[in-house]
């Protein structure tokens, strides 16, 4: 595991400090929390991940995570970056991907470009194609923090309003925890089973107990997290992490015992870590992913009316795409996942 000064790195990284780096990420307009140290920090607790790499070159910078595959392959996840927009920058940083491909025997590297995000080109040395699927979505809605609390409620769906008061109606209260070990063992328990149970009931997949442990233990220390939780009676019955990086808070993770669906907690659980995140001085409200408008059908349809209920505005990402290192295998890999 590695320190909260130091990544992973080999002789061809440049950059191992994580004052640098920061400087480098927090100086750009796009950089955002999943291209920063502690974001990558964590992501070496995780013993499906394995590696991060911190690269810069100039004001270009790029977080790349070793993503473990069978059989002792792998690929290369980079979440929203590289940051950045000076081409002679970004080719360099592209050449540090590749070498680092060559070393660990990576198939391919997943970009997943921030906002303006210039063209890449990066047909100079291995093939690219555009992904089918990234981990951080495309589509998001992003909240005014500047605005009032009155101004921020006024902008919202009437419906989001008044699920808030009703869920102040029937009792619900929140609580905030900014440090893990402040955490009641069993309330937290009680978090980690109810996001099971979200996860069952709207078919999406969820991470081991000990990736949220590890979310909150490595980013509380530096103030950049929180766990929000709601209560009826006593009982937990709903939550939701949110995570802090510049200018932005960002709602991580979230579940709610549809036991208690008429309670509405969930709208005032959000209520609460918004007005907190705009007493913190965050400028923006990231809820971190909703269906694209023209999408039928699509499995977030119900969570983005939730999330559209609060207001705000679209944003879009650039659509990911894969640089391929050992074409034979990727093809292959994508014949199997097919099958």
């Amino acid at each position: 595991m590695c320190t909260q000064d130091k990544l992973r790195y080999t002789p061809i990284i440049n950059t191992h400090d994580k004052t640098i780096y920061e400087n480098c990420i927090k100086s750009q307009p796009t950089g955002n929390f999943f291209q920063s140290w502690d974001f990558g920090v964590f992501q070496e607790t995780l013993p499906y991940r394995g590696k991060v790499w911190a690269l810069t070159h100039g004001k270009s910078a790029c977080l790349a995570i070793k993503m473990k595959l069978p059989l002792g392959f792998c690929w290369l996840w980079v979440p929203y970056g590289p940051i950045g927009s000076e081409k002679g920058e970004l080719d360099k940083v592209f050449g540090d991907l590749g070498k680092i491909a060559g070393e660990e025997g990576a198939i391919f590297a997943r970009i997943e470009p921030p906002l303006d995000s210039p063209a890449i080109p990066l047909a100079q040395k291995w093939p690219i194609t555009p992904s089918g699927k990234r981990f951080t979505p495309e589509h998001t809605l992003v909240l005014d923090l500047d605005k009032s609390e009155q101004e921020i409620l006024a902008q919202m769906k009437p419906k989001g309003r008044y699920n808030i008061n009703i869920a102040k109606k029937h009792g619900v209260t929140c609580a905030v925890f900014c440090k893990f070990e402040d955490i009641p063992a069993q309330d937290f328990n009680s978090f980690y089973e109810i996001l099971q149970k979200t996860a069952q009931r709207d078919t999406f997949g969820i991470h081991p107990k000990y990736f949220y442990e590890n979310l909150l233990k490595t980013l509380s220390p530096q103030n950049a997290c929180a766990l929000f939780l709601a209560y009826s009676g006593g009982k937990v019955v709903a939550g939701i992490i949110t995570v802090y990086y510049k200018d932005t808070a960002t709602y991580y993770f979230g579940a709610s015992n549809h036991e208690y669906r008429s309670l509405m907690a969930p709208y005032l659980l959000q209520w609460e870590a918004i007005c907190d995140a705009k007493k913190r001085g965050f400028k923006h409200y990231d809820f971190l992913g909703i269906a694209p408008s023209e999408a039928k059908n699509h499995p977030w349809a119900g969570v983005t009316d939730f999330k559209k209920k609060f207001g705000g505005g679209e944003v879009q990402y650039p659509p990911a795409f894969d640089i391929i290192y050992r074409p034979f295998l990727f093809k292959l890999m994508n014949v199997l996942k097919r099958a």
